[in-house]
């Protein structure tokens, strides 16, 4: 679903689209997080959960991310 400014026409509402993506964040647990160090990058999948829009998430303390 596209995203548009409340004043175009077939604009989704805030309050849809935060409902969207609520819905998403319940239908998963796994997110990658990504950083880059000395012009290396690095990504490693972990679990999250959330609390409305607050990700929490659980990692290796020896992954590089």
């Amino acid at each position: 679903m596209p995203v548009r400014t409340s004043a175009e026409p077939g604009a989704t509402p805030a309050s849809d689209l935060r409902e969207e993506v609520q819905s998403y964040l319940r239908g998963h647990s796994t997110m990658t997080l990504a950083s880059a160090s000395e012009g290396h990058p690095w990504a490693a999948t972990v679990f999250y959960a959330h609390r409305g829009f607050e990700l929490y998430y659980l990692s290796d303390p020896d992954s590089r991310h």
